[in-house]
């Protein structure tokens, strides 16, 4: 009986702070080795004396002591613990704590990839990093980007990153990723960081995680929206009766009739319609509202032998402009599993299908010409080719129909690894990796007799089909020593990786079509009408050895020493193997005893870091001479001969990058201010281009080592919890980068390449032209008449003052990336609602409007802008006189494209977990968030982002209103 009462029942329930229960918490009695762990509903129960301490401990939580007097029902909350948890990073070959980082790697959780319900995690990525100047090319659906980290290094080369998407490098960005199937994004940006990538890690590198299941925990996760995208930041076009005023004046200035009997002037039909204001909107015709949705479904869990993360996802993307659409389908799988005691295996599983229709290249640039004058339907109610008189500019409407122009791509992307690890003694770990990759990628086209590239005939009807098949393989096998003893910690790491790419294409193309099979009979044109047919095949490998040592001493003193050994199948014999170094040391500050008496300094590390890193980017076959074909006439027969078509250079090395970063991480007030600071100077020397040679050789230039390039630059990171109250929160989140770009030499040493617009101490991609000064205005008729000139027209200036606008006269006038790019997030909290802007600007650069060279020359036929031109009567000095330009037009096409967009703004609504509980509903978050809304830039194009895109496929910029929700289940 006595030994009855000294026994009894305790129950309870352990929880995290937000109320989730925690799966595997080991409940312990103290001082004996009796307990048990909390079940998949966070209860335990167990058994032991009236009165006693119980121990109750989880990974990622702080331990915690409950002392037991009755038997009564224990909550106990379990509250997370910072230093363990601290912000996990991946730094390639493995990953280390924020705290212990000691280059410059910058990160975006999931949460700051999906905030605003971007189709693209590149698009997500857009000023959130930096130091990372991210500009689309344009804004079709499923379009692409160009991503430059630290500044433009290469001159003749890709100045890309290198991606690595879960432990695979890959020369293909996140584009054909679900951005929520991503848990996290990290960017190496300084040598010391990259230098473990060696000659792929120049240009940085950007490593995406994709999610995981975590131990303990179950659930089932919907995440899907739906809205529409609407065409913004329209250009400013003249409407029907500022046509007729330009065009009236474009006759007067040329001396030609404007009488109504001049049918070259207007036609009595275009009279009529001018008469009646019954002008045609040609770009209201070819706009549409498209609708835009996304669903994505995870599900993931996981015990202490391993986890599973299992999500499919669909995307549906409807351009502003008719027939253009992108369809995605992904899939994702990634588990692991320990056997064996020492063992565990797993892998990852990426797949996803894409499919764009990027229409006619021709629908919107045509709607933009044509003046509302023009009608798009014949006298039968049919669509009309020709609309405005015999001009080639033909109806856009017609280019969407069956029988106009089409482009559809198709990709299907699968990626993935498969890892086997063992434990043979406690810390050391061996692993071997086989990450293999599959990209095929389809492109048709077909342009119709409706189209306007067919000139409206069977007989220019063209179509092609090309197909490119990419497989790739990493092969990595690791060994990890990590040893922690006392107050030292060691970890060591030896690589050796092989990888291989292969490529193969087909390229077919023919014309003159009896019927309208697209792209899939090219051989109903018949042979003779074959205008292409063409098969390539490439191949490159790369072969590596790499180490890195990890030492910390009392978590205040961090030294990273790290070193690769690449050879390159690219490059010549003798030259393929090169050495990348790197060196990176970081001191804890605020670790040290003489900070404890400055309490408000929560974080303070310095890190210093120097590196090297290569590039091979020759072409693959550049280091060899090839042949080629040519026929010639011998004797009336056509003989082939095969010919030389290159000069090999066997000396041809690596272009390597040095890099020295400075930086302070910082954190006050309990890291209620927190960031970081870089500072850093990026040298790119033996950069590989072509070096010019003399024609007598028998060949114009040579692949050479040759030229250099310095990047120096500053990047801030600031966070800020302004208010933290207990209903109401505000945060702040800002970055700042600003580079500076120069060539230190080139192949003639200091010499300047004037032809290629290369300046010694000038950035790469400079603007060397006439300097724009304004127009000629009346009072100059006379000094203008000296240039050759007649009031109106474009005035540039006489740099050398002589009297003669040459050669001399033309000076660097600006640049092409940006002087420095910044962003700014707002984000506030009240009860369970939430509240977002974003803003993202780019500052100082300046590109050579294709825009204006289409809308903006004020002559010809087609509408126009709508500015302030140059009249005797309105004497503007911004824009010339109408038919009277000016042979130094193109020195205005000069414009700024700095803008401010504001990125996203986006309200939720977290539902209370009292109405969830019901419905066994874990958490569920509403929303509405609209992207693009506003731009704020004096360009008058469709954005200034693309602003040197062709009008010929171009498209317009757009904002987007979307409704989503958020459940876990």
């Amino acid at each position: 009986m006595n030994i009855m009462q000294q026994s009894q029942k305790i129950t309870g329930k352990v929880v995290d702070s937000n109320g989730e229960p925690i799966i595997g918490a080991t409940i312990k009695i103290a001082g004996t080795s009796n307990g048990t762990i909390t079940d998949l509903d966070g209860n335990f129960f167990l058994d032991m004396a009236p009165k006693g301490v119980l121990e109750i401990s989880y990974v990622g939580y702080l331990p915690q002591k409950v002392t037991v007097n009755s038997n009564k029902p224990l909550d106990i909350v379990l509250r997370e613990d910072s230093k363990t948890i601290d912000e996990v990073v991946v730094v390639g070959y493995g990953s280390v704590k924020r705290s212990d980082v000691t280059g410059s790697v910058s990160s975006l959780d999931a949460s700051s990839i999906t905030s605003a319900s971007q189709t693209n995690a590149v698009d997500a990525m857009q000023g959130r990093i930096s130091g990372v100047n991210i500009t689309r090319n344009a804004a079709r659906p499923g379009g692409s980007y160009s991503i430059v980290v630290r500044g433009k290094s290469s001159i003749n080369n890709s100045n890309e990153p290198l991606w690595v998407i879960d432990g695979i490098p890959t020369s293909s960005d996140a584009r054909d990723l679900n951005p929520a199937d991503i848990e996290k994004i990290d960017v190496l940006k300084d040598a010391s960081a990259t230098a473990i990538y060696g000659s792929r890690g120049a240009n940085g590198v950007v490593i995406v995680t994709t999610k995981r299941g975590k131990e303990g925990h179950f659930s089932i996760n919907y995440d899907g929206y739906y809205g529409a995208r609407v065409a913004s930041h329209l250009p400013d076009m003249m409407n029907g009766d500022e046509y007729v005023k330009f065009r009236t004046e474009l006759f007067k200035n040329l001396g030609r009739s404007t009488d109504r009997t001049n049918a070259e002037f207007f036609t009595p039909e275009e009279w009529e319609r001018i008469d009646n204001k019954d002008y045609t909107d040609w770009i209201d015709l070819t706009m549409r509202t498209g609708q835009q949705y996304s669903n994505t479904i995870t599900a993931s869990g996981g015990d202490a032998k391993g986890t599973f993360s299992l999500g499919i996802g669909q995307l549906h993307e409807e351009g502003t402009i008719r027939d253009q659409d992108f369809n995605r389908y992904n899939l994702h799988l990634n588990v692991n599993r320990k056997f064996l005691k020492s063992w565990e295996m797993g892998g990852s599983l990426y797949f996803t299908y894409s499919k764009q229709n990027a229409g006619s290249y021709e629908t919107l640039r045509s709607a933009y010409r044509l003046p509302q004058v023009a009608y798009p339907y014949d006298e039968e109610g049919y669509l009309a080719y020709h609309v405005f008189r015999n001009d080639g500019t033909t109806n856009p409407l017609l280019e969407s129909t069956a029988d106009g122009e089409h482009r559809e791509t198709k990709r299907y992307r699968i990626f993935g690894n498969v890892y086997l690890q063992y434990k043979p003694i406690k810390d050391l770990t061996l692993k071997s990796q086989f990450a293999p990759q599959f990209l095929y990628k389809r492109y048709g086209e077909v342009v119709g007799k409706n189209a306007k590239n067919s000139t409206g005939k069977a007989a220019g009807v063209t179509a092609k089909y090309d197909q490119t098949n990419y497989w790739s393989y990493v092969w990595d096998n690791q060994i990890t020593y990590d040893k922690q003893l006392d107050k030292h910690h060691l970890n060591a790491s030896f690589v050796q990786s092989i990888q291989m790419e292969q490529w193969e294409y087909s390229n077919q193309a023919a014309k003159d079509f009896p019927f309208n099979s697209y792209w899939y009979n090219l051989g109903a044109a018949g042979l003779s009408n074959q205008t292409t047919s063409s098969t390539n095949y490439q191949k490159r490998t790369l072969a590596s050895f790499l180490a890195r040592v990890q030492y910390s001493f009392n978590d205040r003193y961090l030294l990273t020493v790290s070193g690769r050994y690449d050879g390159s199948s690219r490059l010549a014999d003798g030259n393929k193997w090169s050495f990348f170094p790197s060196a990176a040391l970081a001191w804890r500050i605020t670790e040290e005893d003489f900070m404890k008496s400055a309490p408000a300094i929560s974080n303070l590390k310095l890190r210093l870091s120097y590196g090297v890193t290569g590039n091979d980017a020759v072409s693959i076959y550049g280091t060899q001479s090839g042949i080629s074909r040519l026929n010639y006439d011998y004797g009336g027969n056509v003989i082939s001969a095969y010919y030389k078509n290159g000069l090999a250079n066997k000396n041809l090395s690596w272009e390597k990058t040095h890099e020295i970063n400075v930086g302070l991480d910082f954190g006050f007030f309990n890291n209620r201010i927190n960031g970081a600071i870089d500072v850093y100077q990026r040298d790119a020397k033996d950069l590989i281009m072509k070096r010019n040679i003399p024609k007598t050789t028998g060949w114009s230039s040579v692949w050479d080592n040759i030229g250099w390039v310095r990047n120096r630059g500053v990047e801030i990171g600031l966070n800020t919890v302004n208010i933290q109250g207990k209903d109401f929160g505000w945060e702040t989140n800002i970055t700042f980068s600003k580079n500076t770009n120069k060539i230190v030499e080139l192949y003639n040493g200091k010499q300047d390449d004037v032809a290629n617009k290369w300046f010694i101490g000038k950035p790469l991609d400079v603007n060397y032209d006439y300097v724009f000064d304004g127009i000629w205005q009346t009072d100059e008729a006379e000094l203008a008449k000296k240039y050759g000139q007649t009031p109106g027209q474009v005035k540039v200036k006489d740099l050398d003052d002589n009297g003669i606008i040459n050669s001399d006269d033309k000076q660097v006038i600006g640049q092409r990336s940006p002087k420095w790019i910044g962003s700014i997030t707002n984000t506030f909290t009240y009860k369970n609602f939430d509240f977002s802007v974003y803003l993202y600007t780019q500052q100082g650069a300046q590109l050579q409007d294709a825009f204006m060279s289409a809308y903006m020359t004020y002559e010809g036929n087609y509408k126009q802008v709508n500015v302030n031109y140059w009249t005797k009567e309105n004497p503007s000095n911004k824009y010339p006189q109408p038919g009277n330009k000016g042979k130094y037009y193109d020195a205005m096409r000069y414009v700024d494209v700095s803008f401010v967009r504001v990125g996203s703004i986006t309200l939720g609504y977290n539902l209370p977990k009292s109405w969830l509980e019901k419905i066994n509903v874990k958490h569920a978050r509403l929303y509405v968030t609209t992207n693009n809304p506003f731009t704020f830039t004096s360009y008058k194009g469709f954005d200034p982002e693309w602003a040197t895109q062709n009008t010929w496929g171009t498209a317009t910029g757009y904002t987007t209103y979307l409704i989503g929700a958020k459940v876990e289940f």
